[in-house]
């Protein structure tokens, strides 16, 4: 039993630290986490850019029988620019208070 718990990792009584099955910390646990996040989404978001670039090549004026982009660029586009002036705004409104 005791090999048992040590191969599954330890818990400290009295403190929050305590280590997975895999000799993880919390802290690791929660960046491994966040990481998975940011690169699910970037693998999202390039998959689909790269499936609309390679169905639609050539196809400028969109006709029967071509098969429509899996995400509207332009709106994305537009989308993107507004975030980043806002942001821009925001960071210049908080950098010139201090």
């Amino acid at each position: 039993m005791s090999s048992l718990l040590a191969q599954m990792g330890k818990t400290r009584l009295g403190t929050l630290v305590a280590e997975g099955a895999f000799g993880v910390g919390q802290e690791e646990a929660s960046m491994r986490v966040l990481i998975g996040i940011v690169l699910g989404a970037v693998l999202t978001v390039g998959g689909a850019y790269l499936y609309d670039s390679h169905t639609n090549a050539g196809a400028s004026p969109p006709s029967a029988g071509a098969q429509r982009p899996m995400v509207n660029w332009d709106v994305v586009s537009t989308k993107w620019n507004h975030l980043a002036a806002r942001a821009r705004a925001e960071w210049n409104r908080i950098a010139s208070s201090s």
